[in-house]
């Protein structure tokens, strides 16, 4: 009655000057004026203007006139992909976020629970059909929003023919719509599935998405590189009442997937419902710090870091993973590539106080004979360390300080000519060969020795220390800071923090 009203209306006032504006949903009156010409009639009278969801710049307006307060990218976005931008389904949206404080479901996925309001109106378009055909459409729910029918009849356990019935019973209820031509079938709007799966007992949930998964497997036959995030998905979902070790082992190899394309948000919920089935394993130790870590690195990648990771951050870390070094201090973490200096500071951290010998860090076990440091004595040459012989014989230094005098006396004479020039020229090489022959020469001229296997390794390692804190100050200057007031280098080295502080690094 109300569309023959309108259809009047529309041909009588058509030269008044009255504005109607009306407004129905599509799928309902096709379904119900089926066989009808109605509201073809009345489209023909008027202009039809389909309406689309709404966009992102409309939902973070819609959000900041209902809750006051502007809403972050990832929050529109959330409630744009949850809504398919419906505005009554975004106003609902938005008073469960302001209700719950979040869009982020326990599992890690992005949505809300479907508001009673709202699933009894899709309920409703699901009355008319056949319990089968409501039967295999809460299957359907359970692979996802798109799904395929050779892999819904595999679940479902039912004949081609009966299953594509059903699913035309679905098609023409506007539940379903086909979403190409090799069988893909997908729900009209995203909250149909949410209602059908959310109406799905907990216990029966986990069981499909296992058959689901088996499903896949079987339908892949062995070659799943390209399913890992629907095997993923499943397993997980499957976890609690299946086998969570496998749960495990696909959410790892799907999030190192995810990583690898450079999709880090993905990858970031991937790595987190990893550590959530490790912990239902019961795994510990090495793995769960593997997976931590690599939580850290993709989330760090997006900008921002989870609180499931910043205890991770709390921990001092200094750990060699293949070619490049994790140091983790006071919530930083930096990734340096592999050098001798930061295996000598590893060395040094783990064991804070204690003196190492140079050629203990140089040679590990074939250095000096003992390695922390007898301060009774200086006397290297007591260690068995020796030295290579004096640096200069009588004949150099004979030839040192003729060559001294020559340029005195070169020095004298271009001065007495106003020749600055070789004047400088001769001071330069002067200094030069003073400063050398002082390094050959002790107090009192006595002769030095040569450098020693032990100065020769002070030397090299205070070098290469200092290039290591170097590059970790330029990545981290806290840590820098850190280092450069706690290491110290000479023949002996070691690591002296603050003794009233006790510090702990994972090495």
């Amino acid at each position: 009655s109300s569309q023959l009203m309108l259809l009047y209306l529309a041909r009588e006032a058509r030269e008044a000057r009255i504005l109607i504006i009306a407004t129905y949903d599509v799928d309902q009156a096709d379904v119900r004026a089926a066989g009808s010409s109605s509201m073809a009639d009345i489209t023909r009278e008027g202009v039809a203007i389909p309406l689309q969801g709404i966009d992102e710049e409309a939902i973070a307006r819609l959000y900041e006139a209902l809750v006051a307060e502007k809403p972050s990218q990832p929050v529109v976005g959330g409630l744009l992909g949850s809504t398919e931008g419906n505005p009554l389904f975004v106003t609902e949206a938005i008073a469960m976020l302001n209700l719950t404080g979040e869009l982020q479901r326990p599992d890690h996925s992005t949505g809300f629970h479907v508001p009673r309001n709202v699933r009894d109106m899709f309920r409703r378009r699901l009355t008319g059909m056949s319990d089968e055909a409501r039967a295999l459409l809460t299957m359907a729910s359970v692979i996802g929003r798109e799904f395929d029918a050779s892999l819904l009849g595999r679940v479902a356990e039912l004949e081609p023919t009966a299953g594509l019935d059903l699913l035309d019973e679905a098609v023409a209820a506007r539940v379903l719509q086909e979403r190409g031509a090799l069988g893909r079938f997908g729900f009209t709007h995203v909250l149909i599935r949410e209602t059908l799966y959310e109406d799905l007992r907990p216990g029966n949930r986990m069981r499909v998405h296992r058959l689901v998964a088996e499903a896949i497997e079987d339908m892949a036959g062995g070659e799943d590189e390209d399913r890992l995030p629907e095997l993923a998905y499943h397993w997980f979902k499957a976890a609690q009442a299946g086998d969570s070790a496998k749960a495990l082992a696909y959410a790892e190899r799907a999030a190192h997937q995810a990583a690898a394309k450079g999709a880090h948000e993905e990858a970031v919920r991937l790595y987190q419902r990893a550590l959530m089935v490790a912990e239902l394993a019961r795994v510990t130790g090495d793995r769960i710090d593997r997976l931590k870590e690599a939580l850290l690195n993709e989330r760090s990648a997006t900008g921002s870091i989870y609180p499931e990771a910043t205890g991770y951050l709390h921990d001092l870390r200094f750990k060699c993973e293949g070619e490049f070094w994790t140091i983790v201090y006071q919530e930083t973490m930096s990734r340096l590539k592999d050098s001798k200096g930061l295996r000598y500071l590893a060395k040094l951290l783990v064991a804070p106080g204690r003196e190492f010998h140079v050629l203990d860090l140089v040679n590990p076990g074939q250095g000096a004979p003992a390695v922390i440091r007898d301060r009774s004595s200086n006397d290297l040459a007591s260690e068995g360390l020796g030295d290579a012989g004096e640096i200069l014989d009588p004949a150099a230094k004979a030839a040192y300080r003729g060559r001294i005098v020559e340029l005195q006396e070169e020095i004298e004479e271009a001065n007495a000519f106003n020749d600055p020039g070789r004047s400088e020229r001769a001071q330069e090489e002067l200094d030069a060969l003073v400063a050398q022959l002082s390094g050959a020469m002790g107090l009192g001229g006595r002769n030095r020795k040569a450098a020693s296997n032990s100065e020769r390794a002070r030397l090299s390692v205070t070098k290469t220390i200092k290039d290591a804190l170097k590059r970790i100050s330029e990545n981290d200057p806290a840590l820098g800071s850190h280092l450069v007031s706690t290491i110290r280098t000479g023949t002996y080295c070691s690591y002296m923090p603050d003794p009233r502080t006790p510090v702990e690094w994972q090495v």
